[in-house]
């Protein structure tokens, strides 16, 4: 009996650990190709792709020479953000353009990823299969190695800082509407206090809810 007992444990361990096994780990990042000639050309030719594959540019960035960041969203990524209390954080997309060796690497967010770290509802696979298409998917990559849903799910940078739960965003200030906010928010970056100023702008259809990058 003893021996019967046993032998049904390790079969509930190795099923178990198939489970694990079988669960997908995801990566931050995307590669999508490596393409010769300069960012600027190789920026031109990307956005080109991502407009006609039904994404809306909607700001640009070099956060240093050779490099170059282009955000995006679309009618889906912003029907997904609205099904979220905190949605609005996936509302975006960052595609990146990087010179290396001589080369430009073109990468993009993973939005299934983002999907997880974000606690949306639903995981965005139909974005990722989207940009996937647009501008290709060589492997991801951005971690040490990848972590599955669950954890993402239960994402922290470190410990005793904020997650992307109902309960631990950071409140930076109260307002009495919602227009009275928008407002101080647009007329500072129009000044740039702080030296902060505007990249993008996304409304988030349906709700009382805008992203700034």
């Amino acid at each position: 009996m003893k021996l019967i007992h046993k032998l049904i444990l390790m079969l509930m361990v190795m099923m178990a650990g198939f489970g694990v096994q079988a669960e997908e780990a995801y990566m931050p990042y995307i590669l999508a190709e490596i393409a010769e000639g300069d960012v600027a050309d190789v920026q031109q030719q990307v956005e080109q792709k991502l407009s006609t594959g039904g994404f809306e540019i909607v700001g640009r960035y070099s956060p240093y020479p050779d490099a170059s960041i282009v955000i995006v969203t679309s009618d889906a990524l912003k029907a997904h953000a609205a099904k979220s209390d905190f949605g609005g954080y996936g509302a975006a997309q960052r595609i990146s353009l990087t010179r290396v060796d001589g080369a430009v690497q073109v990468a993009f967010t993973n939005p299934t990823y983002m999907a997880h770290v974000y606690r949306m509802e639903g995981d965005m696979g139909d974005i990722t299969r989207k940009l996937s298409q647009v501008l290709g998917n060589q492997q991801q990559f951005g971690a040490d190695q990848g972590r599955t849903e669950r954890q993402l799910r239960r994402y922290r940078y470190m410990f005793g800082m904020e997650n992307f739960g109902h309960t631990s965003a950071h409140m930076l200030n109260q307002f009495p509407s919602h227009e009275v906010a928008l407002k101080t928010v647009m007329d500072n970056l129009a000044k740039g206090t702080g030296g902060v100023r505007q990249i993008y702008r996304i409304d988030i259809p349906g709700k009382d809810e805008v992203v700034f990058g």
